[in-house]
């Protein structure tokens, strides 16, 4: 499968996994899963929203041209840090046709269902 991966530093103090932190793991997860990683798309921390980052505009049209099977996150907390923000940027992703995966193992049962969350569709 060809993989996409994105990461954004979290801004603030609790930003502490950094881009290559987050590059190292998605790279890891490529590796170990017998996967392609065909690109990585990064963004600034004090990029905002979607709109703003040119890293994630650059994944939606590698992901919209059928470049890439999939896309690798370490963590939603790549999108985001506000849960809305996060739904409308793997909405986003999935619109694109493609399956949304993150290496933090506490954000699969959010990418499966959702979970419990009440702020998540």
């Amino acid at each position: 499968m060809r993989i996409a991966g994105y990461v954004r530093e979290v801004p603030g103090p609790s930003g502490s996994d950094t881009a290559f932190a987050q590059s190292e793991r998605i790279r890891r997860w490529t590796k170990d899963t017998g996967n392609e990683l065909v690109t990585m798309c990064q963004d600034h921390r004090l990029a905002a929203s979607p709109a703003d980052r040119p890293g994630f505009k650059a994944l939606l049209d590698v992901v919209r041209n059928g470049n890439a099977d999939s896309v690798v996150v370490a963590s939603l907390e790549s999108f985001s840090s506000d849960k809305m923000m996060q739904e409308i940027m793997i909405t986003d992703i999935r619109n694109a046709g493609v399956t949304l995966i993150a290496t933090d193992s506490a954000d699969l049962e959010v990418l499966q269902d959702g979970g419990d969350d009440h702020a998540r569709m």
